[in-house]
């Protein structure tokens, strides 16, 4: 894997992560243009093979959040922004690697926005207890920063493909 992919998927999930912490939304124009941007060269580059791949993935991704979207666990533009990184990793390997880590980043930040919260221990047991669900207010939190973390963990191991 060359380093443009990861390095644009950087970049996108970064100015995500950006418009999310200010204002917890991910802009419709940054995960379309971003969409379009992957499935535009992945057919011009790899032609009707590579085209059908991107959307594959992106199809992959969709199958992933959307029903964590469903079940209200994360917004519609942390969905758009799932599906828009399937269309420019465009490769079902890679997306899988993402979206795998992006779900320990997810996990992680929870963590420790729940510590900072001083609400830790009351979130964990929301997961096992259906009176803690009842009574406990769910924990809501930015979720594009843990997409900004699968990015640069993909990154960090196409370098070291590369280097190694």
């Amino acid at each position: 894997m060359t380093l443009t992919l990861p390095i644009l998927a950087l970049f996108i999930t970064a100015v995500a992560t950006v418009t999310d912490l200010r204002g917890r939304r991910i802009p419709n124009w940054l995960t379309y243009s971003s969409a379009a941007l992957g499935l535009v060269l992945h057919g011009t580059f790899g032609g009707p093979p590579g085209l059908i791949a991107a959307l594959l993935s992106a199809l992959f991704a969709a199958a992933v959040f959307l029903p964590i979207f469903w079940l209200r666990g994360i917004g519609g533009g942390d969905t758009k922004l799932a599906i828009a990184l399937g269309c420019v990793y465009g490769d079902f390997t890679t997306t899988t690697r993402l979206l795998l880590f992006t779900t320990v980043g997810a996990a992680i930040f929870a963590c420790v926005h729940a510590w900072k919260k001083g609400v830790l221990e009351a979130s964990l047991r929301r997961l096992w207890s259906k009176e803690a669900r009842a009574t406990t207010p769910p924990l809501t939190f930015a979720y594009a920063p843990a997409f900004l973390f699968g990015a640069a963990v993909v990154a960090l191991q196409a370098i070291l493909a590369l280097i190694g």
